[in-house]
């Protein structure tokens, strides 16, 4: 069936510069096992609301 999405829901990852990539992908099989969608953001500060960081991917790629 072209053209349709999967319905999954999404699980959101922050990989920080003391994450193991071991780590980070062992969350990401446990999190697919269950049925989400992983999504692993690389860039930006850690520390901050992750909703503000997916808005800010939000409007960088609308505005540009």
């Amino acid at each position: 069936m072209a053209g349709q999405t999967s319905k999954k829901p999404t699980y959101y990852l922050w990989k920080t510069k003391d994450t193991k990539e071991e780590e980070l992908e062992n969350q990401k099989k446990y999190w697919s096992s269950l049925g989400f969608r992983v999504v692993i953001f690389i860039d930006g500060d850690c520390e901050k609301d992750i909703n503000e960081g997916i808005k800010a991917v939000i409007h960088n790629h609308i505005l540009f």
